[in-house]
């Protein structure tokens, strides 16, 4: 599936220009006018874009407060800005903000398509990370509530155990020797059972440990 592109311009020749050279560079392109059409286009369509592309001079909400926006909108998309007028400090501002690229006007399109595809293997490799991460405390919750099951397990069986034991010296008839037996094979497959679990627990922690 081609990446999907958010253009958000106020100047509708620039948005054409850029959807006509994207387009062929293996981009799918939709081009808004104004910050608040973008805005607009996000409400539905947030999770749809890997990259927006923000003009920063356009007339009501300019690019900086349209960002601004958007990141509240909880938009995982990353942002480049583009400006006819750049400066080192608007640059530097919107890179703090969490902007992924800024871009002067014209644009080279060939340059914008590499930057294009650059940061959408970095986005997607950060989105990758972020599971995974998400992945191993949801996996580390899991094993240490089992753990503590385990734990409650033996106390009680650890007892029986006794129990049982007690009761294998001192009757020795057929009828006892019988009933111990049962129990002592179902206890002894309940052990294995812990065992096994106990087991996968500390295959599951070694396996996250080595994780990045």
């Amino acid at each position: 599936m081609n990446p999907r592109i958010l253009v958000i311009d106020d100047n509708e020749d620039i948005l054409t220009l850029l959807k006509r050279k994207l387009t062929p560079a293996g981009f799918y392109v939709e081009t808004v006018v104004g910050g608040e059409a973008g805005l607009e286009t996000l409400k539905s369509e947030k999770d749809n874009f890997d990259v927006i592309l923000l003009d920063q001079m356009m007339p009501g909400m300019d690019g900086m407060t349209t960002f601004d926006k958007i990141k509240e909108s909880a938009c995982k998309a990353p942002v480049v800005m583009l400006t006819a007028f750049g400066s080192l400090s608007l640059a530097v501002a919107f890179l703090r903000m969490g902007g992924a690229d800024f871009m002067e006007k014209p644009v080279e399109v060939d340059v914008l398509a590499v930057k294009l595809n650059n940061i959408i293997k970095i986005s997607q490799a950060n989105c990758s990370m972020r599971q995974l991460e998400d992945e191993k405390v949801a996996l580390n919750a899991l094993i240490e509530m089992t753990g503590e099951i385990v734990h409650e397990i033996n106390n009680p069986l650890n007892t029986i155990f006794t129990a049982v034991s007690i009761l294998d010296e001192k009757y020795s008839d057929d009828y006892h020797t019988e009933i111990v037996g049962k129990m002592k094979n179902s206890m002894n497959s309940i052990h294995q059972a812990i065992v096994s679990l106990e087991n996968v627990i500390e295959e599951r922690k070694i396996r996250f440990a080595s994780l990045p």
